[in-house]
C-alpha cells in the first residue's frame, strides 16, 4: 500500500509538470486571469486527473500521456523495480 501511495505522489508531481508544459494542453493549473496576471488554479489539475474515469478520449493510444492512471502505473512499475 505504501508503495502505491508513494508512486501516486511521484507520478502526480511529474504529471502536473508535464501537463502544464505540454503543447497539447498547457496552462492547466497556472493560468492567466482577465488582467493577464498568472493565477494558481489547482482545481483545474484535479479535474483533469479525474477526467479519464468518465472520458474515453484519455484511453486512446495517442492520449495516454494525458492519463494520470497510466502515469501512476508506469511509476509504480519503476519504483517497484528499484
Amino acid at each position: 500500500m505504501w508503495l502505491l501511495l508513494k508512486s501516486f505522489g511521484i507520478s502526480s508531481l511529474l504529471y502536473a509538470g508535464y501537463v502544464q508544459t505540454n503543447p497539447k494542453l498547457g496552462n492547466i493549473w497556472i493560468r492567466p486571469d482577465d488582467n493577464g496576471k498568472k493565477m494558481f488554479v489547482p482545481i483545474n489539475l484535479i479535474n483533469l486527473m479525474k477526467e479519464p474515469i468518465s472520458n474515453s478520449f484519455f484511453w486512446e493510444i495517442r492520449n495516454l500521456d494525458l492519463n494520470i492512471f497510466v502515469w501512476t502505473g508506469v511509476t509504480y512499475i519503476i519504483v517497484n523495480s528499484i
